[in-house]
């Protein structure tokens, strides 16, 4: 009888509400935990420091919130707007942002160089004229939009219980470049060395392009390429979800950057590898 009256009195009682983080989420949170810790390293300005604790303590409490009064709605509207939270990262990196920058840019431009001018990449690209330069800034300007527009087609496709996967994916691929950022302080090649390397036709998509890197990127690092690292994460993240359905979009656009800034090299060799090992993570069995 004692048990029978325990039994009742703990299932009137209110149960405790806590975030239910996704994988993805929980990669996010990391990877800002990291950065608060990589900032007391740094001993970077404390109102710095108190920003990059803010964020992730502000993500969970929005989280908490989102799982107490959680609706269809609101779940979707969670998943879609976690890929705004890959801006928010790679603008937090601004905070390691130092005035002096002495990556080991020549080795880069050397193989740059022997890639773009030794084996003709260069003139191979601008042979026809324009047509080729523009659809390579065109496919490096839609790569901000790739992340949404391969979710919607995971949706349209069907597969939107498996969004999951992609979201991991995509996050842990694209956080882990971005933690390297920090590591490899480098100025823009455009700004190290103005008027060095610059193609020979001055496109509409490459002036908004420019645009957007002068006023919207980090001063941080510019390796590794944060474009190169989204695409290869959404590809591989598009092959664990929707292996049946047709990649060239992410593919195209991994190859895209390297005609925008003159790292095509070390960011072919260097991305892939953050990428790929995400899409084998145990986490995403079943």
């Amino acid at each position: 009888m004692h048990s029978e009256w325990t039994g009742i009195i703990a299932a009137a009682q209110p149960k405790a509400v806590t975030a239910q983080l996704h994988p993805h989420e929980r990669v996010i949170l990391s990877f800002l935990a990291i950065l608060a810790i990589l900032g007391l390293v740094r001993r970077v300005p404390m109102e710095r420091h108190f920003f990059l604790c803010l964020l992730p303590a502000t993500l969970w409490g929005v989280w908490h919130i989102e799982s107490r009064i959680s609706k269809r709605w609101t779940r979707i509207l969670r998943e879609w707007a976690s890929l705004a939270l890959l801006l928010v990262a790679y603008w937090a990196l601004e905070v390691f942002a130092t005035q002096s920058k002495e990556g080991p840019r020549s080795t880069w431009l050397f193989w740059d160089h022997h890639l773009l001018y030794s084996v003709g990449l260069k003139n191979w690209i601008e042979t026809g004229g324009r047509a080729l330069p523009t659809l390579l800034e065109t496919v490096y300007l839609l790569l901000y939009s790739l992340p949404p527009i391969c979710l919607g087609a995971i949706y349209l496709s069907g597969a939107s219980r498996r969004s999951g996967k992609f979201l991991f994916v995509l996050f842990l691929g694209t956080l882990a470049a971005y933690a390297l950022i920090p590591m490899f302080p480098a100025a823009s090649p455009r700004t190290a060395f103005p008027g060095v390397d610059l193609p020979a036709y001055l496109t509409f998509p490459r002036s908004i392009n420019l645009w957007l890197l002068d006023h919207m990127d980090i001063t941080t690092s510019v390796f590794p390429s944060g474009h190169v690292a989204v695409a290869f994460s959404c590809a591989f993240g598009l092959l664990r979800t929707v292996p049946a359905r047709p990649r060239a979009c992410g593919l195209l656009g991994s190859a895209s950057p390297s005609w925008c800034t003159p790292r095509p090299c070390m960011d072919a060799i260097i991305m892939p590898w953050t990428a790929l090992p995400a899409s084998f993570s145990p986490l995403l069995r079943g």
